[in-house]
Formats: C-alpha cells, structure tokens, sequence
C-alpha cells in the first residue's frame, strides 16, 4: 500500500476541486477509497490508476463516453 491522502491532497495531485472528488466517491465513479472511521483517504496507488483508467480524447469536439447513454444523449444515472 502507498501513501494514503486525505481528499483535499487527494483531490489536489488529481487537479480536481474537493467538491469534484466527494460527488465523484458519492456517485460511485471516483477512485477506490479507504474509510477509517469518518475519515476517507485516497491510496496513491489507485489515484494514479483512476487517473490512468479515464477517456482520453482528442479534442474537444469528442463525444465519446464511459458513461451509458439514455435516448436524450445524457449519462444514465443524471436521468
């Protein structure tokens, strides 16, 4: 196991906002976390394997997504 950061240098080594990252772990789509007691802290490990496991595109105009799509073109789960 790696280093364990708490979500605001979680959320700084991915260049993400802390709000980013909590509705991300909320959602289910962040990075795996570790809870200890009303703590949650990132290993840096899987920080990096997240960040390594996300779409890369090619300009901004890409469309492709991870997320299924419903008939009205928006991520499932923000139905």
């Amino acid at each position: 196991m790696s280093r364990l950061l708490n979500t605001h240098e979680a959320a700084e080594r991915l260049g993400l906002a802390i709000a980013t990252i909590a509705k991300l772990r909320v959602r289910g789509h962040g990075p795996q976390f570790v809870k200890l007691g009303a703590k949650v802290l990132y290993d840096e490990s899987d920080l990096e394997a997240w960040q390594k496991s996300q779409a890369r595109y090619v300009s901004t105009s890409d469309t492709r997504s991870q997320a299924p799509q419903t008939s009205h073109g928006r991520p499932a789960d923000e139905s």
